[in-house]
């Protein structure tokens, strides 16, 4: 990412923002796959794929700038997913189930190698940064002073924060109470001294200076380790199982959407057996 966009200080707000690196050491065919001209371009294209998304909004359409949304965010996703599957007489779900690789995955499901789709990490993939995500609130009038807007990257180290997504701001379902606003902070551990007061001294120094009416931690993870080259490694996956999801395809779920025309594009090309 340093050499597709560089503008240091932009490039490494824009890295720390979503995957927690310096620009240097991401690659760009997988975070900005399009600035990079990585793989073969979708058979629809960006503005055509948008518009034909914006019309499967029930009931509403998002104004320009806003992003489309769920109600109840992703969790609604997952939950109507994990239904559809309870529901689905062929489909077995198992939980707590010891597969540390694809191979132990198709040993277990009794099924070729071939079969399955790996959306993890690989074995030997080097492990990304840890990450921990806050969710802060305020009131209205407390966050006056704060822009309505996607939100804000810090490439600045000596900041605990990365990045605040402005949640309620940009979404059309609701993610806060009447009359406050809901921000979501990114505090990468490599710049955190894991003391939640030097995340809220950040806080009033960079966002509100006023106590939030929520502080809530919701976890830590890893983030995948995508260095340079890291599509290049993927294209040259030679295993016979696949391997999809974010350490595989990218960060966005237009992401998803794109490969999904691009894999249902390719498969009506294919002859009829």
């Amino acid at each position: 990412m340093a050499e597709a966009l560089p503008v240091a200080w932009l490039a490494d707000a824009m890295t720390h923002g979503i995957v927690n690196a310096p620009a240097a050491d991401v690659d760009a065919d997988l975070l900005m796959p399009t600035m990079a001209r990585y793989g073969e371009e979708p058979p629809m294209s960006r503005r055509a794929l948008a518009r034909a998304i914006r019309t499967t909004y029930p009931g509403w359409t998002p104004k320009r700038g806003q992003m489309g949304s769920l109600d109840e965010g992703m969790e609604a996703l997952i939950e109507a997913l994990i239904a559809a599957l309870v529901n689905d007489a062929s489909v077995d779900v198992h939980f707590g189930v010891d597969v540390p690789a694809p191979e132990a995955a198709a040993e277990h499901a009794g099924v070729s190698a071939s079969s399955v789709l790996w959306a993890a990490p690989r074995v030997n993939d080097e492990p990304g940064p840890a990450l921990t995500v806050v969710a802060v609130g305020y009131s209205n009038d407390d966050a006056a002073s704060v822009p309505v807007g996607y939100g804000t990257l810090f490439p600045d180290v000596d900041s605990p924060i990365s990045g605040i997504l402005h949640e309620s701001d940009v979404h059309h379902g609701q993610r806060a109470p009447p009359g406050h606003r809901l921000f979501r902070v990114m505090v990468p551990h490599a710049r955190w001294d894991g003391e939640e007061e030097s995340i809220r001294a950040a806080l009033r120094k960079v966002l509100c200076p006023a106590e939030p009416a929520l502080f809530e931690v919701l976890g830590t993870r890893r983030v995948p380790h995508v260095g340079p080259g890291h599509m290049q490694r993927i294209e040259a996956h030679a295993e016979p199982w696949s391997w999809i999801g974010w350490s595989a395809t990218g960060v966005a779920i237009t992401h998803v959407a794109s490969e999904a025309e691009r894999l249902a594009d390719l498969m009506r090309q294919k002859p009829a057996r």
